[in-house]
């Protein structure tokens, strides 16, 4: 059936009315679906739809409409100008990891044949990322305690990166807190990680659509023991001039660097996100 692609447009709109700014969100649902740009919506074009695309358009609408964010309901998202696969186990891609990656390339930029290692890496977009973009590394190792995220971790690593550099990548399942006998072997050069650090009181007053994503990822119920352990942990496989880059919180951040400096670790600095808010630490062994 042809349809006007205004009166679909406010269609769209009237069904999100749970939604803040329905018809931004209506105008993204029909650019993903469709696949057009905002001028042929502007221009009101007609375009064919059979009955079961419009009724899986709806479908996406409603599901929408009680804040299921749109990354899970399409399967993708745009994260450092790729497309990554993602689902409900795990995370969806934020800017502020896209600005974790820009740190460690940053610092990675004069360095040769590096030994890297990711902890709760997801979907793979810092890894995948990363060796998209450096040809610096002779082997990335990424790790998640979910078996499920190391799925969609594998999927993204043979879609997005050529063979060379898939074989520079390993992806395995690994608890790192509780169990890193199988790792303890390697030394590091540089640690990279985006581990939980929303506490479980602000974890209450985050978006409702985050509650569709993994708590595993975003909570950290006993900051102190999961931190002491974490860069306890870390110590014990990074290179003797190794660092860690991690994304963190402002909340968190003073208590990570106590934790470091009660570990002996030699130093660290701190960088800020695009809101000007402390988000990045870069620790050295």
């Amino acid at each position: 059936m042809n349809i006007e692609l205004q009166k679909l447009w406010k269609n769209i709109e009237k069904k999100l009315n749970h939604i803040e700014n329905p018809r931004k969100e209506s105008l993204y649902i029909l650019k993903l679906f469709l696949g057009i740009d905002e001028k042929d919506l502007l221009l009101n074009k007609k375009i064919y739809l059979s009955l079961n695309d419009l009724k899986e358009l709806y479908r996406i609408t409603n599901k929408r409409n009680q804040y299921i964010p749109l990354a899970y309901l399409f399967q993708k998202k745009e994260f450092y100008s790729m497309e990554f696969y993602v689902n409900p186990d795990v995370l969806i891609p934020r800017p502020e990891t896209e600005q974790l990656v820009d740190l460690f390339l940053k610092i990675i930029k004069n360095k040769k044949n590096l030994s890297c290692l990711d902890i709760g890496t997801g979907s793979g977009c810092i890894p995948i990322s990363i060796l998209y973009y450096s040809d610096n590394i002779k082997y990335f190792l990424a790790i998640d305690i979910s078996k499920k995220a190391i799925e969609v971790a594998n999927k993204n690593k043979k879609t997005l990166l050529n063979k060379d550099k898939q074989q520079l990548l390993e992806i395995q399942q690994l608890d790192f807190i509780h169990d890193i006998k199988t790792i303890s072997n390697k030394e590091f050069d540089f640690i990279v990680s985006n581990p939980p650090y929303v506490l479980p009181d602000e974890y209450k007053q985050l978006d409702k659509e985050l509650f569709y994503e993994p708590e595993i990822a975003l909570i950290v119920n006993n900051p102190y023991d999961f931190y002491y352990k974490f860069f306890k942990n870390c110590l014990d496989i990074l290179h003797k001039s190794g660092s860690i880059i991690l994304e963190s919180s402002p909340t968190l951040i003073p208590l990570q660097i106590k934790i470091i400096k009660e570990l002996g670790y030699k130093a660290h600095e701190v960088y800020k996100d695009y809101q000007n808010l402390d988000r990045f630490l870069v620790i050295k062994k």
